[in-house]
């Protein structure tokens, strides 16, 4: 009796989790406000359904085209897009869905790998309120759905371990297994440093299975069908493997993404995760059994690549998180002692209390971040078919108008790739309108003054109507700023001063 009221609270407990996580999740889908990465990306995409290309728009400079991402994210996104129709939340639909399904897929693999429901659950959690792994569901960038494919075809090439079955290999189900992982490389190229768990993996199968020659001709199918997408790709866009190489190597921003991650970059919360898997690894390892197994080696040598390869410059350890607490939990299985479960589910309550806190900010500053206010006080000015200088928050709006967008962030803070921000720029450019927001133009008068911008109009929310603004306020809570903002006027006429 005592075990099914357990079972029953598990399940009432769990429901109700899953139920507030997407409806959190999905709220910020419709109110989180655009940031450079997802504008970025979504401009690519944006070109590929108007154009059938991948450049960026989003500069002074001529445009440009993607290559240092392979195509398959923004093509992904273009189908999702003729569908629902451009737009915020149609654009971070693949995100939201590829998360979720990176979960699902994680555990299930906790149910193979023989870990309780409790400790199961406390995995999902770990993984669900992780700060970067949120971010990345709610925004713009490819990382998740990069992983989901990864993840995928991991299982099918190692369907023997995880479904335990140890009927003949399927070498059709190694060359649809390894097409799906090239794919994961040609989304984003940052989880190509994942691919080198394979060689150690192969290791680990050849020094443990007796039919070597089958292992051989597996591992030769499996790395053929991930080489053949990824080569017809740089042939197609690069004209060969040396140039695609040579760009890679010469890429300044490619070199800037790449290095061991910084512990500031990664965040505390992250550092106490990688010592309780570090912890994990030595009680897992105990056991010789688990050297054998390819998945359990992988949880355990896939954060080490991506620690030592990629440099935390951005939300990039969400991928490599669900590896971290699904090695914790296999750790604390190991044990066979429960009492060490106390450890992650301190630190799930902890993130559970963050995600509750950040949500009561994000929803406390609903009247800033509702876009649908500035969507209809830009269709009173009607900027239509126009280049407009805007800050990324006002990307899609612009965008829907069929106006083109450029980004006043890039140009002001010009790179050596792009062109600055000077009247002379702006009259060849054909721009006589700015949307900006409050503290951008705040803290920029002096240059729209000087390169001939006068203000028009000014956009501001509703100053906080809210009950739930209010009790925020008072209790000292964050309030995200929103679109609040000024269109200006250009004299394309007037001098640089």
């Amino acid at each position: 009796m005592i075990k099914n009221i357990k079972k029953t609270q598990l399940k009432i407990i769990s429901i109700f989790f899953i139920v507030l996580y997407l409806a959190i999740s999905i709220y910020m889908l419709f109110y989180k406000v655009p940031w450079v990465d997802e504008v970025y990306f979504a401009d690519v995409t944006h070109s590929v359904l108007s154009n059938n290309t991948l450049e960026v728009n989003l500069f002074l400079s001529p445009n440009l085209e993607e290559f240092m991402y392979g195509p398959i994210y923004f093509y992904s996104q273009k189908i999702i897009l003729l569908i629902t129709g451009f737009g915020m939340w149609q654009f971070r639909l693949l995100n939201f869905i590829s998360g979720l399904l990176v979960i699902l897929l994680f555990w299930h693999i906790s149910k193979f790998l023989h870990i309780s429901k409790v400790n199961s659950i406390l995995f999902i959690v770990l993984v669900a309120m992780n700060g970067k792994f949120v971010f990345n569901m709610r925004s713009g960038r490819m990382d998740l759905f990069a992983l989901f494919l990864f993840i995928s075809g991991v299982i099918l090439f190692q369907k023997e371990f995880f479904f335990q079955k140890k009927d003949k290999i399927n070498y059709l189900l190694a060359i649809f297994a390894g097409i799906i992982i090239s794919l994961s490389y040609l989304t984003s190229p940052r989880i190509g440093f994942y691919f080198l768990a394979f060689p150690i993996l192969f290791l680990i199968e050849i020094l443990s299975n007796s039919n070597r020659k089958t292992i051989l001709i597996k591992y030769s199918i499996f790395s053929f069908a991930i080489i053949l997408p990824i080569t017809i790709y740089a042939y197609t866009y690069f004209g060969s493997i040396s140039d695609y190489i040579h760009f890679y190597l010469g890429d300044a921003e490619v070199k800037y993404h790449l290095g061991q991650s910084t512990l500031n970059g990664i965040g505390i919360f992250q550092i106490i995760s990688l010592f309780l898997w570090i912890v994990s690894a030595f009680l897992t390892f105990k056991f010789v059994k688990n050297f054998k197994n390819p998945f359990i080696v992988m949880l355990f040598i896939v954060p080490v690549f991506h620690l030592f390869f990629i440099k935390e410059v951005g939300p990039y350890s969400a991928m490599m998180m669900p590896f971290i607490y699904l090695g914790i939990m296999l750790g604390i299985e190991e044990t066979q002692k429960r009492i060490f479960s106390i450890i992650p589910a301190i630190l799930a309550i902890i993130f559970v209390l963050i995600f509750l806190n950040s949500t009561i900010n994000d929803i406390a500053s609903y009247e800033f971040t509702n876009p649908s206010g500035i969507k209809s006080f830009l269709k009173t000015q009607k900027i239509k078919n126009k280049n407009v200088l805007a800050d990324f928050r006002y990307y899609y709006f612009i965008t829907k108008s069929n106006s083109r967008f450029i980004s006043f962030d890039y140009t002001y803070n010009a790179s050596p790739s792009h062109k600055p921000l000077t009247s002379e720029n702006l009259v060849a450019n054909d721009i006589d309108i700015a949307i900006i927001s409050l503290f951008n133009y705040k803290n920029n008068i002096k240059l729209f003054e000087n390169l001939g911008f006068e203000k028009l109009i000014e956009f501001k929310s509703q100053d906080g109507r809210s009950v739930i603004y209010k009790f925020a306020r008072r209790m000292g809570k964050t309030i995200r700023s929103g679109y609040d903002g000024v269109v200006l006027i250009r004299n394309i006429n007037a001098e640089s001063k």
